[in-house]
């Protein structure tokens, strides 16, 4: 499986690992024989060899999986994905170049740094296979504000949040269906534009089959704001 992110190939394999492959890395591999990796190809860095690029050439295991430590778990959920009794997960990715200024400032080469969204399947003795790997539901938002607001259990499958704002806020939430069982569906969108103490709630439901989450676009939702700007106008004008 493969997924392009950041303009650079992450290649999505079952490696077959060498202790020696690993010796630098923060985990213990020593009994590991084939995962399924995520795996970051890093450009020709020459001048760029500072200790976040190095960190980044390594890997660590979590989830049943290994993973380049370029990526950051940034949250996680336990949920049966496939309607198989066995506990999954569903879990985010963040590049480090989102996460700590130092390495934003030193990853030059990392100029659209996409957050990933992982669909991890439970197959039983502490390995799990990729079923599916997401790069358009999760903001790309780097830091404190990153307007991703984590995940939820619902009677359907999970929530995605985004939030932000003050006075004028907004919150977004795309619920996913985990029914099928080889693929997610969006089945509601919940989006809640805020004025001072004022709000409106608008649902946009998908049921009873949902829709398919390859179309969603949630940065460019979020870069218009959820689209509050003309419900803040009303409700600006209600409480005058």
């Amino acid at each position: 499986m493969n997924a392009k992110t950041f303009g650079f190939l992450i290649n999505v394999m079952i490696m077959s690992i060498a202790c020696s492959d690993f010796k630098n890395t923060k985990a213990d591999l020593t009994n590991v024989n084939h995962f399924d990796t995520i795996k970051f190809e890093m450009p020709n860095l020459n001048e760029l060899d500072d200790s976040c690029v190095t960190a980044s050439k390594s890997y660590y295991k979590r989830f049943g999986l290994v993973l380049s430590q370029y990526y950051i778990v940034e949250d996680s959920l336990a949920i049966d994905l496939n309607s198989d009794s066995k506990i999954d997960t569903v879990f985010v990715l963040s590049p480090v170049s989102l996460q700590f200024v130092e390495c934003n400032k030193l990853l030059r080469f990392d100029s659209l740094p996409n957050r990933l969204l992982v669909e991890a399947l439970n197959y039983g003795n502490g390995v799990s296979r990729i079923r599916k790997i997401y790069d358009n539901l999760i903001s790309n938002a780097g830091g404190v504000l990153s307007k991703y607001n984590g995940m939820n259990i619902t009677s359907e499958g999970f929530a995605i949040n985004h939030q932000a704002g003050s006075r004028y806020s907004w919150e977004y939430s795309m619920i996913l269906s985990t029914k099928e069982s080889d693929s997610l569906r969006l089945i509601q969108i919940i989006k809640k534009c805020s004025f001072d103490e004022t709000e409106k709630k608008i649902s946009y439901n998908y049921y009873p089959n949902g829709k398919s989450v390859a179309n969603i676009k949630i940065n460019d939702t979020i870069n218009l704001q959820c689209n509050c700007d003309s419900i803040w106008h009303q409700l600006e004008k209600e409480k005058k």
